[in-house]
């Protein structure tokens, strides 16, 4: 039977970055994923019975460099179509086009917020 079957409760938490860092270092020298090493850590301090720690083993896919590569790609469309929002927003507000100046605007900073977001994920894949 699968783990999804046999465990049906979520538990979610919230931990200091510290303690989460030690728990994932640990998780991964035993080679189990966090979830595991957690269960087995709670069956401990519980008393509970052994079999409840169900253990799976850590199934992390190497990123690889292509893909990085590929968002860095991303990111510089992302760059260049800022760029030329810019330019269509200094236009509107030129020939006194409000509405799709403003218009323009709120998509200036979706992107800038999509250029963050690809930044971030390409900071945490080269890791």
């Amino acid at each position: 039977m699968s783990e999804n079957r046999q465990l049906t409760q979520m538990l979610h938490m919230r931990t200091r970055p510290e303690l989460y860092a030690r728990l994932a270092a640990q998780a991964a020298r035993e080679g189990i994923s966090m979830p595991s090493l957690c269960r087995r850590i709670l069956v401990v301090a519980m008393d509970a019975p052994a079999s409840e720690a169900v253990e799976v083993p850590a199934t992390r896919r190497e990123t690889a460099p292509e893909d990085v590569q590929a968002l860095r790609g991303l990111r510089a469309d992302v760059a260049r179509l800022n760029g030329a929002l810019v330019k269509t927003a200094i236009r509107c507000r030129d020939v006194n086009a409000i509405d799709l100046h403003s218009a323009v605007e709120a998509a200036i900073n979706d992107n800038k917020s999509l250029g963050r977001d690809i930044d971030q994920c390409i900071k945490r894949l080269s890791k």
